[in-house]
């Protein structure tokens, strides 16, 4: 069989039906490029197994993990294992354009190394909420300094070559895998963007919320350690994220406290601000972004949604057996005002 133009790595552990109707759905639709999709299976044990091995169809390729390694590693796996000249990321709860890996290859042209596309937030039914900003890509460098402005591997295609030269991605992290992997791609390489909306990127319980256990502080001062040279990673956004995971969490008085230690660490008057609406909730950010929100047509999600009379994988393809609520970055592409990396997001397939 000849080497795919695209190998499509989708990462997953215990979601079979958020992986059969979204990511698998996507990736096999794939129109204009010759794709295989490498499904990591990190250590499912809900059965999810037995439904991927039942998989009739010769461009999936299945890795079964034993033990659970987490996001980075089940990715590693991947990429190791992607036959591929380039390597499209695709978390298995999201949704991508037919024309999603074609447009992104149109767009790359002959000198990018990596290449990332237009999104909207979407919740379950595959209705827009939001279009999620698409920075310039002589800024993407500058602003990851900031934010995730890559938002997640769902957006990006990288070359194989590339992907591996920069190291894959850093097993030591659990929260910020993503944050760190797209510094990385745009401190080593030139980037490209697709201005076409070709990534849907699902809101849902489950990658909404920043663990309560979770030692993210710790990972940010490894990773401004690890990116130290040049321009340094920017605190108050990060403690802006931080706060904004609490909030979503129902910790008010958490993310009142990160936004107050921001204040005064980082002199930013603005989380002083925040900190006094985090005692209203996430709903006091949630109706200021009301306002502005912007809701763009997208024809291609319509074979996504679900209806009532049936199973909607049968208008995509048959797989047998919101923006977030944060802060846009202004017009000046300056810091988010909540949201940041959705890296760092709570997802069962990323836990280690």
């Amino acid at each position: 069989m000849p080497a795919p133009e695209v190998s499509v790595v989708i990462p997953t552990r215990n979601r079979w039906e958020l992986l059969s109707r979204h990511a698998l759905a996507s990736a096999l639709s794939q129109v204009g490029v010759e794709v295989e999709v490498i499904v990591v299976d990190d250590a499912s044990d809900d059965g999810s197994e037995e439904r991927l091995e039942a998989v009739a169809e010769p461009r999936v390729r299945m890795i079964f993990r034993e033990r659970q390694g987490g996001q980075a590693v089940a990715l590693n796996e991947g990429i190791g294992a992607a036959r591929g000249e380039w390597i499209a990321f695709l978390d298995d709860d999201d949704l991508w354009s037919p024309r999603k890996l074609r447009a992104q290859l149109d767009a790359s042209g002959p000198r990018a190394s990596f290449v990332y596309g237009s999104m909207v937030a979407v919740d379950m039914s595959a209705r827009v909420l939001e279009a999620v900003p698409t920075p310039p890509p002589a800024d993407v460098r500058r602003l990851l300094r900031t934010h995730n402005v890559l938002r997640c591997p769902s957006s990006v295609m990288a070359r194989a070559e590339f992907v591996r030269k920069v190291g894959g991605l850093d097993e030591s992290l659990n929260e910020l895998t993503d944050w760190d992997f797209f510094i990385r791609l745009a401190d080593s390489g030139r980037c490209a963007a697709c201005e076409e909306i070709v990534v849907g990127y699902l809101v849902h319980p489950q990658n909404r919320r920043l663990r309560q256990d979770s030692d993210v502080e710790t990972e940010f001062r490894y990773l401004a350690a690890k990116h130290d040279e040049g321009l340094p990673l920017e605190r108050a956004g990060f403690a802006r994220w931080v706060a904004m995971g609490h909030l979503r969490a129902g910790r008010k008085r958490a993310a009142l406290s990160t936004y107050l230690r921001s204040a005064v660490r980082d002199r930013d008057p603005g989380n002083a601000l925040r900190a006094g609406a985090a005692l209203f909730g996430e709903g006091a950010f949630r109706a200021r972004r009301r306002l502005a929100v912007d809701k763009p047509e997208v024809p291609w999600l319509h074979g996504f949604s679900a209806a009532e009379d049936g199973d909607h994988r049968s208008r995509v393809v048959r797989v047998e057996a919101p923006l977030e609520d944060d802060e846009r970055h202004d017009e000046e592409h300056g810091p988010r005002d909540e949201g940041q990396p959705e890296g760092a997001a709570e997802r069962d397939h990323r836990d280690g």
